[in-house]
């Protein structure tokens, strides 16, 4: 095992290395052709033995695949390849999850490589994509996140189960592939809400009536905390909002260093604890 270890830290050190001399600026030009202009992040990088780059057109966007939020002002980022002389790209974004694009700018010089980006909306789940302007290769971000012009705008978030008796805030079905952001489309768990936004002080989460059996603990993270005088709300319905976790031997619902919650109506049962503070 003593050996094994050994070689694991090994292998990270040599690619630490690697990736420590790209960033120093290494050049790729002892790179093979086709090499793409850049020199390949690992332990044979700018070296005759470095991996060949692809020769047909491609794009990625880089900015935003992690979520989070987007507050008034922000830089959106991308890279790509073998896009012809003097190519443009065409920036976009959506707030229905690619039923439909709007623009951000039209016709930027790819080898810029970023441009900066003020919406003028505020929305909790948007994608954007970066495209080639003749050929139309693309592509979007990994994960939704949300615009915020300001730091004052809230947004509210909506749980259902696959009922909708008795139910006083949603109009729909919980569902996975809902993006949670209106009563009409809820999410099918918090957990959902949770790993899917950023919440941010001010926000509330609205849980309908119904019976939430989960075979996890719920884990709200310091990243969806609220600040002093506002907090971010989860609200059960006054009907009934029941978490079971099912197992005695676990939490239902653990604050794992998230702070400034306000917590109301929810029943958490059948764990070893109903709340953990942490």
């Amino acid at each position: 095992m003593r050996a094994m270890r050994g070689v694991l830290g090994l292998v990270a050190s040599l690619c630490l290395l690697a990736f420590s001399s790209e960033t120093r600026g290494q050049s790729w030009t002892n790179e093979p052709m086709p090499n793409g202009g850049r020199v390949n992040v690992g332990l044979y990088g700018g070296t005759a033995e470095a991996s060949k780059s692809r020769t047909n057109e491609w794009l990625f966007a880089m900015s935003f695949n992690d979520g989070g939020t987007l507050i008034g002002t922000s830089r959106v980022e991308w890279v790509g390849g073998n896009l012809g002389t003097n190519a443009t790209v065409n920036l976009q974004y959506t707030t229905n999850n690619g039923v439909s694009w709007e623009s951000i700018a039209t016709g930027v010089t790819a080898t810029n490589e970023s441009y900066t980006w003020a919406p003028d909306f505020d929305y909790p789940a948007v994608l954007w994509r970066v495209v080639h302007t003749n050929s139309g290769v693309a592509s979007t971000n990994a994960k939704v996140f949300s615009v915020r012009r300001s730091t004052n705008v809230v947004f509210n978030f909506y749980v259902n189960d696959n009922s909708t008796d008795n139910d006083v805030y949603c109009s729909a079905l919980g569902s996975s592939t809902n993006d949670g952001a209106a009563s009409s489309r809820p999410l099918r768990s918090l957990q959902s809400v949770v790993n899917r936004y950023q919440l941010r002080g001010g926000d509330t989460v609205y849980v309908d009536t119904g019976d939430y059996a989960t075979n996890v603990t719920i884990t709200i993270g310091g990243f969806d905390s609220g600040v002093a005088g506002k907090p971010v709300k989860i609200i059960g319905s006054p009907k009934g909002s029941v978490f079971n976790r099912g197992n005695i031997g676990a939490n239902v619902l653990d604050l794992a260093g998230a702070s400034y919650l306000e917590i109301e109506n929810l029943k958490l049962t059948g764990g070893a604890a109903g709340l953990n503070a942490g």
